[in-house]
């Protein structure tokens, strides 16, 4: 079954400290995909088919209604531009770099964008029943950009899936030690502050030694695959 040619639309609501999580979602998915394709797509960007989307879930705590509307994207070389009609709209226009080439960034980890992404100049306008918003001249990315999941059939197989295959390869990895596990850094995040208000309550002095060995103890208590000290581990497995 073929995705290709289809738009599809996620919308987040997050609070200003993104990675606290608490984040709304709403996706929009092409009115011509057919029903095993729509299906498919909404398997994909909740996050059930494994990958980034799957990563990005972990900070969703509500999950509106996928929707099914006409949608049209075009774009040009320097200009991409998204309508869902009479919902949304929003366009980016690359910003000039050196030499009249379009500013990018080629070092900065972004779970969603390709190796490469573009710089650009934002407009947003939105009017879903869940969020109504209007940003201008903010700031944009786009990218080329490859997506993979883990097949879900045999629990194990562990070969990747691919669920897109445009442009620039960007190949989420999982070792086979882990049997697909990824390093969940915002679970880290969570039992981190949560033993610094515990540490805030206390009425006694801590050393920092002892804040250091009640924070790694903490974060050992977590099911995290080879979070064991360096002298314990094997050789052949090394992250």
């Amino acid at each position: 079954m073929a995705i290709d040619g289809l738009t599809v639309a996620v919308l987040f609501n997050a609070p200003v400290v993104m990675y606290e999580g608490n984040w709304r979602q709403r996706l929009y998915i092409d009115a011509r995909a057919a029903g095993p394709q729509r299906d498919a797509l909404d398997s994909i960007f909740l996050g059930r088919a494994g990958g980034p989307w799957e990563t990005l879930g972990q900070f969703v705590s509500t999950r509106l209604d996928t929707k099914f509307a006409p949608m049209h994207f075009e774009e040009t070389d320097n200009v991409k531009r998204m309508t869902v009609p009479g919902v949304f709209y929003t366009t980016v226009k690359a910003i000039r770099g050196r030499d009249d080439q379009r500013a990018i960034l080629s070092n900065l980890y972004n779970i969603i964008h390709g190796v490469v992404q573009v710089l650009s100049r934002g407009h947003t306008r939105c009017h879903d029943d869940a969020f109504n918003f209007t940003n201008e001249k903010t700031h944009g990315l786009y990218s080329d950009f490859s997506w993979t999941g883990i097949s879900r059939g045999n629990p194990t197989e562990h070969r990747p899936r691919s669920l897109d295959t445009t442009g620039v390869r960007c190949v989420m990895g999982f070792c086979e030690h882990c049997e697909g596990q990824r390093f969940d850094r915002a679970q880290v995040l969570r039992v981190l502050r949560a033993t610094r208000r515990q540490l805030r309550g206390q009425t006694r002095l801590t050393t920092a030694d002892d804040v250091l060995a009640i924070a790694i103890n903490a974060v050992r208590s977590l099911e995290i695959p080879h979070l064991e000290l360096l002298e314990e581990m094997p050789d052949e497995v090394i992250h």
